[in-house]
């Protein structure tokens, strides 16, 4: 009597599903800035530390001093009467105008609105990104949004080490960190502007260097369009067609108690700016035919 042997299927164990494409990018994306992000932040976070200490060694009356060896034609610069430009108030407000902190802000506005399109196209990788079940207005608004985090973050870091510092360090008279807030916001929304403008110029580049020299350019342009017409009178209206004309941090800080309506104004130009400029770059780029890599 023959028996039938019943075989078992063989045990399966469950499989854990993949998560989205969606977070998969945004993890990757995290991950390639957290290398600048991290390494700015600590920057800009020591830099507002030192840049306290070393107002709080200032002798009364020597910014005055240095004030008034400055060229009459130098002080509109500043954009305040030099009455204002000796008090305290004033020292710590042009921490938000120092060479260090604009250039590390510009520099992650510039490299993260680079690298999303021209950078991609260079590398000859966004077309295999793109074969990928994900739209392109989602591959860019996933690296906008991390890159615009990233910018509120160094300006945090900034105003953080600032408040640190002012906490910690003897200064001659009791300061208040938050009165630093509308510089702050005036410095994040700049970094957004700048990402924006740079993210419209890799919308129809192809080479992440071409990106970033174009952007440099206009910047510096700007900025020499800002500084002519604050210190040559006849050419005054050239304040109308440089967007640097809505950074002005240490005269939101001293002008504060006028209310925060200019805080507002001021950060509403750079941030709708930057937006629009941003809202282009995702139309041009969803309509864009896409040179084939090299």
């Amino acid at each position: 009597m023959s028996h039938a042997v019943e075989t078992l299927p063989p045990e399966t164990t469950p499989s854990r599903s993949n998560p989205p494409l969606f977070w998969v990018l945004w993890r990757k994306l995290w991950g390639d800035a957290c290398l600048q992000l991290v390494a700015s932040s600590i920057l800009l976070f020591s830099f507002g530390w030192i840049f306290v200490w070393v107002v709080g060694q200032l002798k009364p009356g020597a910014w005055s001093a240095i004030l008034k060896l400055m060229p009459n034609f130098m002080l509109p610069i500043f954009g305040v009467p030099i009455n204002e430009l000796a008090s305290l108030n004033s020292h710590l407000s042009m921490l938000y105008l120092d060479v260090v902190v604009l250039v590390t802000c510009i520099a992650w506005a510039i490299g993260r609105g680079s690298d999303p399109i021209s950078g991609e196209l260079g590398r000859g990788t966004l077309e295999m990104l793109l074969a990928q079940p994900i739209r392109r207005v989602t591959w860019l608004s996933l690296h906008l949004s991390v890159s615009i985090l990233g910018g509120v973050l160094l300006a945090a870091s900034l105003i953080v080490g600032q408040t640190l510092g002012i906490f910690m360090i003897e200064l001659p008279e009791k300061i208040d960190p938050l009165y630093y807030l509308p510089a702050a916001m005036n410095l994040a929304c700049l970094t957004v502007c700048v990402l924006g403008i740079t993210t419209l110029f890799s919308a129809w580049e192809v080479e992440r260097w071409r990106t970033i020299g174009l952007m440099t350019g206009f910047y510096i342009v700007s900025l020499i369009m800002k500084v002519v017409g604050r210190l040559w009178e006849p050419g005054e209206w050239l304040h109308y067609f440089t967007f640097l004309t809505a950074y002005e941090p240490q005269i939101l800080v001293l002008r504060q108690a006028e209310g925060w309506g200019m805080v507002f104004s001021h950060c509403g130009i750079l941030l709708g700016i930057g937006l629009v400029c941003m809202t282009l770059a995702l139309i041009i780029f969803h309509k864009r035919d896409l040179p084939a890599p090299l």
